[in-house]
C-alpha cells in the first residue's frame, strides 16, 4: 500500500510538472542563418533550461530566419523542429531532443535486365553501365541486352562513345534505355588545305587545337605549346638556349632527305594560306586554331613539300562589336640543365700545344 501510494504521488508530481518548463514562461527570440545547435544554445542562455541532445544530429539542420514574440518554450521548439524529423520532451527539469525511431526498409539487390537502343531502334553493343555510388557494373552484349545487380531506386549510368551519357533510375520492371547521339563534336569546324569542313565530313587524319589550349602553356614559342597536345606530333627540343623553339615531326621521321628543298624532316607550315612560314615567328596569343594534316591528304593539296605533313595555322581576326582590351602577363624562366667546369686560357693553351706535339709524332 505504501509503495503504491508513493508511486502514484510521483506520477502526479511528474504530470503536474510536465508543462512547467514548456508552458510556464514566455520569451521573445529571433534566429537568422544559424544551425539548429546554435539556436538551442541561444535558447539555453535565454531561459536557463538545460537541454540534452546529440550535437551531430542538430548540426545537420539550419534555420534561415525565425522570429518568436512572447511565446512559451514549447511553441518556440515546435516552430524550430517543424521541418525536421526531431522531437522533444520534458524530463527531470530538462528538455530532451531526440529522433523518433522510424521503420527502415532495406532494399535487397536483385538482377535487373534491360536493353539499350538508339533513337532509330539500332542495337548498341558495348555500352558501359555502372551503378552510381557503387562498384557494380556491366556491358551490353551484341543484342544490346544487359543484366546488372542492383536495388530498386538505384541510379544506373549509361555511357557510350559518340552518345550522350544518361542516368536512369531502377524501377520494378525491365529497363528500355535510348541513348541519343552526341552531335556537339560532329558540328566542329576544321580547317583543311582546301577550305573548312565540318568534323563529321572529314575522313583524313587531322588533329586540331584551339587558342584556349595554346594559351594554357606560358611559353614564348608556338612550337613549344604544341608539345603533347596533338596525337602523332613529336616536339623535340634540341637546344636549351633561351628563346629556342622545338623541332616538330609528324608520325616519326621521313626517309626523304636528299637535299633541297626536301632536306627538312619537319612538316610544312602554312599560315593563313601562305606556305613556308615559320611557326616560331608567331605570337602564340595571335593564333586562333591549328590543324595538323598527318596523312596523304596533305600531299594531295600541297604536293611534295607536304611529304612530312602540314601544319595549318589560322590567326585571329577582327570581330564585330565593341572593342575589348585584355592583359595577360606571364614570366618564363629557362636555365641550363648542367654547367661544366672548363679550363682557363693558360691551361687550354698548354693542352692544345701537347695535342699538336702528339699529332706530329
Amino acid at each position: 500500500m505504501l509503495t503504491s501510494l508513493l508511486f502514484a504521488t510521483a506520477m502526479l508530481a511528474s504530470a503536474s510538472s510536465k508543462g512547467q518548463l514548456l508552458e510556464k514562461e514566455q520569451y521573445s527570440v529571433s534566429f537568422r542563418n544559424e544551425t539548429l545547435e546554435t539556436c538551442i544554445r541561444k535558447i539555453r542562455q535565454l531561459t536557463g533550461v538545460e537541454f540534452a541532445y546529440n550535437p551531430e544530429e542538430l548540426k545537420q539542420f539550419s534555420i534561415s530566419e525565425k522570429h518568436f514574440d512572447r511565446q512559451n518554450l514549447g511553441s518556440i521548439l515546435s516552430g524550430l523542429f517543424a521541418a525536421t524529423p526531431l522531437a522533444f520532451r520534458e524530463m527531470d527539469n530538462s528538455i530532451v531532443i531526440y529522433a523518433p525511431l522510424q521503420q527502415v526498409i532495406v532494399m535487397q539487390d536483385q538482377n535487373v535486365r534491360g536493353t539499350v537502343r538508339s533513337p532509330r531502334g539500332e542495337i548498341l553493343p558495348g555500352v558501359s553501365i555502372r551503378v552510381k555510388g557503387k562498384r557494380a557494373g556491366a556491358v551490353s552484349d551484341k543484342d544490346g541486352d544487359f543484366i546488372i545487380r542492383c536495388a530498386p531506386g538505384d541510379v544506373l549510368q549509361f555511357s557510350f562513345l559518340g552518345y550522350v551519357s544518361q542516368e536512369v533510375t531502377v524501377g520494378n520492371g525491365p529497363l528500355r534505355v535510348v541513348l541519343h547521339e552526341d552531335n556537339a563534336e560532329l558540328r566542329e569546324v576544321i580547317v583543311v588545305g582546301y577550305g573548312e569542313q565540318r568534323k563529321r565530313n572529314v575522313v583524313g587524319a587531322i588533329g586540331t587545337i584551339d587558342a584556349k589550349e595554346i594559351q594554357r602553356s606560358p611559353v614564348v614559342n608556338a612550337s613549344d605549346a604544341l608539345a603533347g597536345r596533338v596525337p602523332g606530333l613529336m616536339a623535340v627540343k634540341s637546344a636549351g638556349g633561351p628563346g629556342r623553339g622545338s623541332a616538330l615531326y609528324i608520325r616519326g621521321f621521313s626517309t626523304i632527305n636528299s637535299g633541297p628543298p626536301l632536306n627538312s624532316l619537319s612538316p610544312l607550315v602554312v599560315v593563313d594560306g601562305i606556305p613556308g612560314r615559320g611557326l616560331d615567328n608567331l605570337d602564340p596569343n595571335e593564333i586562333e586554331t591549328i590543324s595538323v594534316l598527318k596523312d596523304a591528304s596533305a600531299s594531295a593539296v600541297y604536293g611534295a613539300r607536304a611529304a612530312n605533313g602540314v601544319i595549318l595555322v589560322t590567326t585571329k581576326k577582327g570581330m564585330r562589336g565593341a572593342p575589348t582590351i585584355s592583359l595577360n602577363s606571364s614570366v618564363v624562366m629557362q636555365r641550363p640543365t648542367r654547367l661544366y667546369d672548363i679550363l682557363d686560357s693558360y691551361d687550354y693553351a698548354v693542352l692544345q700545344n701537347e695535342a699538336y706535339k702528339n699529332e706530329d709524332n
